[in-house]
């Protein structure tokens, strides 16, 4: 399962997360790609992110990706373009416990 961009904008995105968890088979591979405000060197850019994201309709407060890293096995997780673009990936986790492959 992929999520590009979405779960910053969904109203209800942690209904929209449990569906798709629930529904992805154990050993199944998720990925979500969001955005947060940029960090560091990039913060000069904060202001014009956040006037971004608010035209666009997003939540860069949100942190979708975290819901991923809570409930999946085998994650990776990086940070894009000072922080603002978020990557995390990660294994559904079986009945038994583990990530099934």
């Amino acid at each position: 399962a992929l999520f590009t961009y979405s779960l910053s904008i969904i109203a209800d995105w942690q209904s929209a997360w449990e569906q798709v968890r629930n529904r992805l088979r154990p050993g199944g591979r998720v990925v979500v790609v969001d955005l947060a405000l940029p960090s560091g060197l990039g913060s000069v850019l904060r202001p014009l992110a956040e006037l971004a994201c608010f035209t666009g309709g997003s939540d860069p407060h949100r942190a979708p990706w975290t819901a991923l890293l809570e409930d999946t096995a085998d994650t990776f997780e990086e940070d894009l373009r000072f922080g603002h673009i978020h990557v995390a990936a990660g294994t559904r986790i079986g009945p038994s416990g583990e990530a099934k492959t």
